[in-house]
């Protein structure tokens, strides 16, 4: 492809540039001769006539489809800017920092819009100041649910707007492409925990993910280990265990085969119960893919950022962080799975800051080749969402129940779980508020396992079943249906809402 033509699909035409230089930037623009990271100035890029030759060589390692594609992701970028700027800018009032925050804004604006060599610069800055911004607003809840929302915005459109400058510079690179693809997936990354357009963060993930495998360069390989998810831990079945399956006195339902007929009487009755279907992972390659510490530390996971857990909320210790899923497997899983009797378990149970969870996250949506790895159960013609539950053992769920049925699935390790029918609410000592994660009113006040009858005296009278669930059990919640979880293990589940 010839550079002038990459060049007019990806950054305007002359008639372009002739209207930055009007505007002042046209000759910062030609003059630069090194983008941000060390590379050419894309936006400089194939304007100078003496370097059109090289520049054509250079161009030579894309695919016209891959120029194309960012081409795309900047219209989408460019949309996404129309159609949010005006509610951002109104909710960026009341302080000299949201006013800082706006001003900044409108700059990034209207270097994306000009194709301004400045853009990439000047978005990096704004995600900076953004993310500094919500740290704050954490702190200080008086700034308000309005602008810690427009903030959030303008932090994700000035992540895309890097991140579809990055892509743009692997257009004119042949080498030192692996390091920008990944600072092109960390950043997506990013923008997608906060809450990015699903799409737009899957197109430029892909982009990046399939320019670096273009890419000759060396790989950085990791050792290989096992993460033995398949080990039975002690607390499971030694008799000195609580959870000691002799132990367990009201026993969930379990049936080895469920044909529709059987699920359609049982989810047609008044109201249906929970029940266990063994061994439903038998065709899932995340029943033998996922068990592997190579799997989760392999090239193309490692360095991708997830949004864990730490600690547990009712024993006053928990916090959230970003972090790699390799550092996520060395920091957390590892010592979690390398203990297996009750009094390591409890040894890390008592180490809050060791107990670590990716809840509740759709990481299908922002991995979607992870999805190629399960299965969904052929009951429910279409699911509300799928999500992923990846922790230590230890980790903890509180009482609490759902306004979907639930299909959990147990992929590795093992779960204790406790269910209470709806009627049994009266006795869970429900919380309720008028904000926060509270204000629907199905969350219980009670600790599960060590309750104080003090506070809640007629938890005694609460009629439950409970189950330990191993690897292959799906177990199917009811909406309404309150119920408590704990890892006994290193684990990872996947359930559906529907």
């Amino acid at each position: 492809m010839a550079a002038l033509a990459v060049s007019e699909q990806l950054f305007g035409s002359d008639s372009d540039s002739d209207s930055d230089s009007n505007s002042g930037s046209g000759n910062e623009q030609r003059d630069a001769g090194t983008g941000a990271d060390g590379g050419r100035d894309f936006y400089a890029a194939g304007k100078g006539g003496g370097e059109t030759q090289s520049f054509a060589a250079e161009v030579a390692v894309v695919s016209d489809e891959f120029v194309a594609e960012v081409a795309t992701v900047h219209t989408g970028i460019a949309t996404l800017f129309r159609s949010n700027m005006g509610g951002m800018m109104s909710n960026l009032k009341g302080s000299e920092e949201f006013t800082s925050l706006a001003n900044k804004l409108r700059q990034v604006h209207i270097c994306f819009s000009t194709k301004s060599s400045k853009t990439i610069d000047t978005a990096r800055g704004l995600t900076t100041y953004a993310f500094e911004l919500l740290e704050n607003i954490k702190k200080d809840s008086s700034m308000g649910c309005l602008s810690q929302r427009a903030v959030r915005d303008v932090y994700i459109v000035s992540e895309l707007v890097v991140s579809v400058c990055l892509l743009k510079e692997l257009c004119f690179r042949a080498v030192g492409v692996k390091p920008i693809c990944g600072a092109v997936i960390e950043r997506c990354d990013k923008a997608f925990i906060l809450g990015a357009p699903i799409k737009l963060c899957q197109t430029i993930t892909a982009l990046a993910s399939s320019r670096a495998a273009c890419s000759k360069e060396e790989e950085v390989t990791t050792g290989k280990e096992t993460l033995c998810l398949s080990r039975i831990p002690e607390e499971v079945y030694g008799s000195n265990s609580r959870y000691c399956r002799d132990k367990i006195k009201c026993p969930v339902m379990r049936i080895q085969s469920l044909s529709m007929e059987d699920w359609k009487q049982v989810f047609d009755s008044q109201r249906p119960s929970p029940f266990i279907y063994e061994n439903s992972t038998k065709d899932w390659p995340a029943a033998t893919l996922w068990h592997s510490m190579e799997f989760w530390k392999g090239d193309k996971l490692r360095k991708r950022l997830i949004p864990i857990e730490i600690g547990r909320h009712q024993q006053g210790f928990w916090i959230e962080e970003l972090i790699t899923l390799e550092d996520f497997v060395d920091k957390f899983l590892v010592p979690s799975n390398e203990r297996s009797t009750a009094a390591e378990a409890l040894a890390l149970d008592q180490r809050l800051d060791g107990v670590a969870y990716l809840a509740q996250h759709s990481l299908f949506d922002q991995m979607p080749e992870l999805k190629a790895h399960i299965v969904e159960p052929e009951y429910v013609e279409k699911y509300t969402n799928c999500n992923i539950w990846f922790g230590t053992c230890g980790t903890v769920s509180p009482l609490h129940y759902d306004s979907y049925d639930n299909f959990l699935v147990q992929v590795h390790g093992y779960k204790y779980v406790r269910l209470y029918q709806s009627d049994q609410s009266k006795f869970l000592y429900v919380k309720k508020d008028d904000k926060g994660t509270t204000a629907q009113g199905n969350i219980s006040r009670v600790n599960v396992e060590s309750p104080d009858l003090d506070k809640c005296p007629l938890f005694v009278q609460a009629t439950y079943t409970e189950t330990l669930l191993k690897p292959g059990d799906m177990l199917f919640i009811p909406r309404g249906c309150w119920h408590y979880l704990r890892s006994l293990s290193t684990s990872i589940s996947t359930n559906f809402w529907f």
